[in-house]
């Protein structure tokens, strides 16, 4: 083969659109076929267009792989919004009741002052609430 039929590591990453790197990582991993010429890699057209068409038929697998998942991730998706909308209409009663009681507690301890204050007072106060204490005697003693 002529030198022309081989590219370097720079040419094959500006080419695929990977960095160095990644190409480095192929070539150890087997992925991409390469030779060390003088301490430098050296990648063929033919192991490259090979690489090419694995790599386009591979990334259509994932593509459909991703497809999948994606159907799959909005599937979950739609049914968690759906549970948080539930738990969303359990707390909304929950936090209806809860300020129900409250109203409910808040009515019997006014009016448990209310019979507190009301026991306060000793009961002849009570009974002369309103009248007079001539008034009270008069009807007492009959005069009335």
């Amino acid at each position: 083969m002529s030198k022309g039929d081989f590219m370097n590591i720079q040419k094959v990453a500006q080419r695929l659109g990977k960095s160095e790197l990644t190409i480095r990582r192929w070539i150890k991993s087997g992925k991409l076929a390469a030779t060390m010429t003088n301490g430098k890699w050296d990648i063929s057209e033919s192991a490259l267009s090979d690489n090419i068409s694995i790599s386009n038929q591979n990334s259509i697998i994932d593509t459909e792989y991703l497809l999948e998942e994606i159907k799959f991730i909005r599937k979950e998706n739609k049914q968690l919004r759906q549970q948080i909308e539930e738990k969303d209409r359990v707390l909304e009663d929950s936090r209806q009741r809860q300020d129900m009681i409250i109203m409910q507690l808040t009515r019997q301890m006014d009016s448990q002052l209310k019979l507190i204050e009301y026991k306060k007072v000793p009961w002849y106060r009570r009974l002369l609430k309103g009248k007079t204490t001539i008034g009270y005697f008069e009807r007492r003693n009959g005069v009335l």
